[in-house]
């Protein structure tokens, strides 16, 4: 099966553990109740792949490219217990963001491993993003 929209109310108890988990693996500065409202509200989509596994969601957002008209699709956050997510999901992913109007998608991870599979799979390391807590 391919990756579908859903409501986040109706799979919240499953995506609330996953966004729990890469908070705490990333020391993320948003809260699990923002990314509900965020859903909710529509300013975030949320897609997930049932067949593949009940837990593994994808959190989407549109974003303005500064100093331009384009848009980019911003894999905002990305759950998924089975691995090679992005090369099971990239094609799809890319088709979606096309038939949206994005020229771009983009992601942030500080998982070094997925960097050199993303490139393998035609994204490019524009920048780095150094963040020391104080």
């Amino acid at each position: 099966m391919a990756l579908e929209f859903v409501d986040i109310r109706t799979i919240w108890d499953s995506v609330k553990v996953g966004l729990e988990q890469v908070s705490k693996d990333i020391s993320c500065d948003w809260r699990v109740e923002d990314v509900y409202a965020d859903c909710i509200y529509k300013k975030a989509q949320i897609l997930t792949d049932p067949e593949r596994t009940t837990s593994g969601f994808i959190v989407l957002r549109s974003e303005p490219i500064p100093h331009s008209n384009d848009i980019k699709m911003l894999i905002w956050i990305a759950f998924d217990p089975v691995e090679n997510s992005l090369e099971f999901y990239g094609d799809e992913l890319e088709q979606l963001a096309k038939n949206t109007g994005h020229t771009q998608i983009e992601f942030l991870t500080p998982h070094r491993g997925l960097w050199s599979s993303a490139e393998a799979n035609g994204y490019h390391l524009n920048w780095a993003v150094l963040n020391k807590k104080l």
